[in-house]
């Protein structure tokens, strides 16, 4: 198993410059590169300026997580989706400048990672800037807003 980074419900997290590598446990739900699970509003966290490689399971997940930034990071060899935003009811995450290489498949995780994307979201309320993907196998960019958002962000009726 890989390495995970997880900030998870009222936590915060400043992580920038830092070697991300051999990380993400293949197949175990939640054990991402870098993890930002349920932790609400963020607007002074923010994952920048890093370099991530060689993961089991994707590179960067905001999932319930809003005002996040997300900037300038290089992932690749990354297989499943690389930078993945969860539910559909994120919002307000700034996603730029970041540079995804050679996305893979995982047959391990979501039907939709047998056909990954550089950048994947199921949320259209996030801003999304100067993003580049390279050598996906499938999609670069993915963006799948589902109609009611789904999953374990999302509040019960």
């Amino acid at each position: 198993f890989g390495s995970h980074i997880i900030v998870a419900h009222s936590g915060q997290a400043h992580i920038e410059g830092t070697e991300v590598f051999n990380c993400g446990q293949a197949g175990q739900l939640g054990r991402y590169c870098v993890h930002f699970h349920m932790t609400g509003n963020r607007p002074t966290s923010y994952v920048r300026d890093n370099s991530i490689h060689d993961s089991f399971q994707r590179a960067v997940t905001i999932h319930g997580t809003h005002r996040l930034r997300v900037q300038r990071n290089v992932a690749f060899f990354v297989k499943g989706h690389t930078f993945f935003v969860e539910d559909g009811i994120e919002r307000d995450n700034l996603i730029e400048e970041n540079l995804g290489v050679w996305t893979y498949p995982s047959h391990v995780m979501l039907g939709s990672d047998t056909k990954p994307a550089t950048f994947w979201t199921a949320s259209p309320m996030n801003i999304w800037r100067r993003n580049v993907a390279a050598g996906c196998t499938h999609d670069g960019f993915w963006f799948w807003p589902p109609r009611p958002p789904g999953g374990a962000g999302v509040p019960p009726p």
